[in-house]
């Protein structure tokens, strides 16, 4: 059994690389199997991916097929037609990722939301906000910025 470590995690860069660990048996200078928890890069790579679609989990998995058939053709053909299929595949497989990952850095805005990418969440540390001053001349400017009636009105009802 691997003991659990009492550290806090303090930001999310170690929150993520602790969830992304997988317990693996590996051999020991001994020779002895013993279990290790080993970093997941696949498992980094898709959690990191900010797509604004349902579907992302079928890609990724049809995706991990076709990466799975391309370890698996030295299995299946004679060596010389898998040293031709195996590095066409794994293009290909390369191709859909830069292309998942162009989309996940696509940073989409309109006048009242915005999504940001992965790089737009690390590098602010504060959250958008649009600030209206419509009918809000009797209050201050103050006031306006901090959304004072907003708050004033929900302790209301």
């Amino acid at each position: 059994m691997i003991p659990q470590d009492d550290k806090q995690h303090n930001d999310a860069i170690d929150f993520l690389a602790d969830a992304a660990q997988e317990i693996r048996k590996m051999p020991d200078a001994t020779g002895n199997i013993t279990e290790q928890l080993v970093l997941d890069p696949k498992q980094i790579y898709y959690e990191t991916r900010i797509v604004d679609t349902n579907k992302l989990g079928g890609f990724v998995f049809e995706l991990e097929c076709l990466d799975g058939l391309r370890e698996q053709c030295y299995f299946n053909m004679t060596s010389e037609r898998a040293d031709v299929c195996t590095p066409i595949i794994a293009a290909l497989v390369k191709h859909y990722k830069y292309s998942m990952d162009s989309k996940s850095s696509e940073t989409r805005r309109d006048k009242h939301n915005a999504q940001s990418s992965l790089i737009d969440k690390l590098v602010r540390n504060k959250q958008e906000r649009i600030i209206s001053l419509k009918g809000e001349a009797k209050n201050t400017f103050m006031d306006a910025i901090r959304g004072k009636q907003a708050e004033d009105s929900a302790y209301e009802t």
